[in-house]
C-alpha cells in the first residue's frame, strides 16, 4: 500500500528503569527499540499493544473511579488534496494518521486500512478490547478536529 508510518520514538522522556537522557546506555538501548520498529510488522504490533493497553487502562480506572473522565487531544493538521487526482491519496494519509484513535475507540476502520493492518500481520479481529457500545464512551473526551465527534459512533 506505500504507507510511510511515522513514529514519535521519544516524545516527553524515557522509561524510569533507564534513568533519564545522562544515562551512557541509552543511545545503545535507544538505537535497539527503533529497529524493533522499523516496517510495517512491528509498527502495527507496536499500534495493537498501545492501544490494547491503553483500553484495559481505561476499563480498569472506570473500575474503581466510575465518575472518571479520559481526555485525550489529537493534532489539529489535516491532509488536504492540491488537485482531484490526490484526493484519494490524502484520504489515506488522514486514515493513517486516526488509525490508533480509530481503534483505541473502537471505531470501524476503512477497506483501505484494514487491509494495511492484515498485510502488517494484525489478526482478523484486532485483539483488541473494544469500546464502541460500552459505559467507557461516556467518560472519553477527544479533542482536536472533527474526528473526535466520530469516535464512539457506531
Amino acid at each position: 500500500m506505500n504507507v510511510v508510518p511515522i513514529v514519535d520514538l521519544c516524545h516527553f522522556g524515557v522509561p524510569d528503569w533507564i534513568g533519564d537522557f545522562q544515562n551512557e546506555d541509552l543511545p545503545r538501548l535507544f538505537a535497539g527499540y527503533a529497529e524493533q520498529l522499523a516496517g510495517d510488522r512491528p509498527f502495527v504490533t507496536a499500534l495493537k499493544h498501545i492501544v490494547k493497553a491503553n483500553v484495559l487502562a481505561m476499563h480498569a480506572i472506570i473500575g474503581e473511579r466510575p465518575d472518571s473522565i479520559f481526555v485525550q487531544s489529537e493534532s489539529s493538521e489535516q491532509y488536504h488534496a492540491e488537485s482531484p487526482e490526490a484526493a484519494r491519496a490524502a484520504g489515506k494519509l488522514d486514515a493513517m494518521r486516526f488509525l490508533s484513535l480509530d481503534l483505541n475507540y473502537g471505531r470501524r476502520v476503512s477497506s483501505e486500512m484494514y487491509t494495511y493492518l492484515m498485510g502488517a500481520g494484525c489478526c482478523p479481529r484486532l485483539q483488541l478490547p473494544v469500546l464502541r457500545a460500552t459505559d467507557l464512551c461516556r467518560a472519553c473526551r477527544l479533542s482536536g478536529t472533527a474526528h473526535a465527534a466520530r469516535c464512539c459512533r457506531r
